[in-house]
């Protein structure tokens, strides 16, 4: 009942086609429109579904490392972390889950999350992503229509409206 997108059936089968985990880290191309939303706020994954099992019951130790995001990471604002270049992403994700997506996996799943929660003030940035790749040009584009939607054109500095 707590998956975001009801990719868990009554049979406990996961739907792939509606899991957040599959789009945000597994899928390599465009993320459907439909599902867009969905993501909120996820830039990585969901595991909403491992949070509440009742066979995941034991939390793991407070001591284990392995499992917690670095202060360093959980440190840099969602735009600088989009802002990184090739080769600073690949020397701070090097040891890390996130290297799988890839700069351009990353890049787009952020246009995503500013999509579902940024601000007028987000929308000069996507449109300087626009010029990374093709995909992220796209995911970009709709994210800056979900703000100018979000929050009317009205609110946007003259620049933002080009």
């Amino acid at each position: 009942d707590l998956c975001p997108t009801g990719a868990i059936m009554e049979n406990g089968q996961v739907d792939a086609g509606r899991c957040l985990s599959y789009w945000t880290i597994e899928h390599r191309g465009s993320i459907p429109e439909e599902i867009r939303p969905l993501v909120g706020t996820r830039l990585y994954g969901c595991d909403t579904c491992v949070t509440v099992c009742p066979w995941n019951g034991k939390p793991l130790p407070e001591a284990d490392e392995r499992f917690r995001m670095s202060r360093l990471l959980a440190s840099i604002p969602l735009r600088d972390l989009l802002a990184l270049d090739a080769g600073v992403f690949a020397d701070l994700f090097r040891n890390s889950p996130l290297k799988r997506i890839k700069r351009e996996g990353l890049l787009r799943n952020g246009c995503i999350v500013l999509g579902n929660a940024g601000t007028p003030d987000d929308i000069d940035f996507l449109k300087a992503l626009s010029g990374e790749s093709p995909l992220v040009a796209e995911h970009a584009s709709w994210a800056v229509e979900r703000i100018l939607r979000r929050h009317g054109r009205h609110a946007c500095s003259s620049g933002a409206r080009d």
